[in-house]
């Protein structure tokens, strides 16, 4: 689907004649243009009007039942051709024809469901000086354990498959933006809008690929292009570590340090010699038991942790994601059994390690 806001041209001149003469005006000082090959979301303001260019690849029903995520069945519709304009309603769009021109009356402003801007004033009146004491009273300092809590609950509702509960957890998410960015506007830093603006120029200017002539072979060359324009947005930065966030958990650190180096040429020639470079470090970590000196220990254990990240990375694993899942496996089995202890009567604390492997074995076999 391809879309600019104005277009159509004479197409758009003419419909809003043939309107005219049905005795309806629309004010088409803006609307929206889509030529409708395919259609995964509505972008669009819905109060605007829509013309909708169909082609032989419409898939129509798909098109309806994404349409009526916002409009309903009887929404008016027209079905333009020339200075003609037939009156319809969105569900006979299902019988349109290929090249046909469509355009969809504009929604009430009573039934538009809210947007973006709507949710901006929601939080520029928590934030005046009316407001709510707590929202007045948070910075960017301040926010920062929310943004990182609320990312981490919106992680977990991807995990659980959720897809309501991610809803809800992503608006959590959109509020801490939100919020950071009313607090830059009102010290006449930037606001939501420059946040937009800057996110889709770096992404329009990074995919040129996509929105440019550029050509490429598979996602491997996409990320060697990633990379070469990024220095050339920051020639100040020298190696190619810079940039990467200090505050990232350590597994995710040292997976993106690992991938960066690799695309300088920093890599092993196979995974074998990965797996030796493991069973290596794990000596050293075993040379160093006897003495038992915590720097040292901490040292070999992390140089063993950071190998075996890149075991991970050449599986094409995300260790974090890794041992969150098998973090969360276990807690599953254990939960079941403490379960399962309890309604035996026993207390976990006074089993020895045999009734514990016991009841492990069992929790396992519950919940897999």
């Amino acid at each position: 689907m391809e879309a600019s806001t104005p277009a159509g041209g004479d197409a758009v001149r003419l419909a809003a004649a043939a309107l005219a003469d049905c005795g309806v005006q629309l004010n088409l000082r803006a609307y929206a243009w889509v030529e409708l090959s395919a259609l995964q979301r509505l972008w669009w303001d819905p109060h605007l009007p829509v013309f909708l260019r169909l082609d032989e690849t419409t898939r129509l029903a798909e098109v309806v039942r994404l349409l009526g995520v916002e409009y309903p069945a009887d929404q008016p519709a027209w079905r333009l051709s020339g200075r003609r304009a037939e009156a319809h309603s969105l569900g006979d769009l299902r019988a349109a024809g290929p090249g046909e021109l469509w355009l969809l009356s504009p929604l009430p402003e009573a039934r538009r469901r809210p947007n973006y801007a709507d949710f901006i004033r929601v939080v520029a009146r928590l934030r005046a000086p009316d407001g709510c004491p707590w929202d007045r009273q948070q910075t960017h300092a301040s926010l920062k354990r929310y943004l990182l809590e609320e990312t981490y609950e919106a992680l977990e509702a991807i995990d659980a498959g959720d897809p309501k509960k991610l809803c809800e957890e992503l608006g959590d998410v959109l509020l801490q933006v939100a919020l950071h960015a009313q607090i830059a506007a009102e010290a006449g830093q930037f606001t939501e809008r420059d946040v937009c603006a800057a996110i889709q120029e770096k992404m329009i200017r990074r995919h040129p690929h996509v929105f440019g002539e550029v050509e490429v072979a598979d996602a491997d060359q996409v990320l060697r292009n990633w990379e070469r324009i990024k220095q050339r947005e920051s020639p100040e930065r020298r190696s190619v570590l810079d940039g990467v966030p200090a505050t990232l958990p350590a597994l995710l650190k040292a997976l993106d340090v690992s991938k960066r180096v690799v695309r300088v040429g920093f890599e092993w020639p196979t995974l074998a010699r990965v797996w030796a470079k493991v069973r290596e470090e794990l000596a050293e970590l075993e040379a160093e038991l006897p003495g038992g000196e915590p720097e040292r220990l901490e040292a070999e254990l992390g140089d063993l942790l950071f190998t075996l990240v890149n075991v991970a990375r050449w599986l094409h694993v995300d260790p974090e994601e890794a041992l969150r899942r098998t973090t969360g496996r276990f807690e599953r089995r254990f939960r079941e059994l403490e379960r399962q202890a309890a309604a035996a009567g026993l207390e976990v604390r006074e089993l020895d390690i045999g009734a514990l492997d016991d009841l492990w074995e069992r929790a396992k076999a519950v919940v897999g």
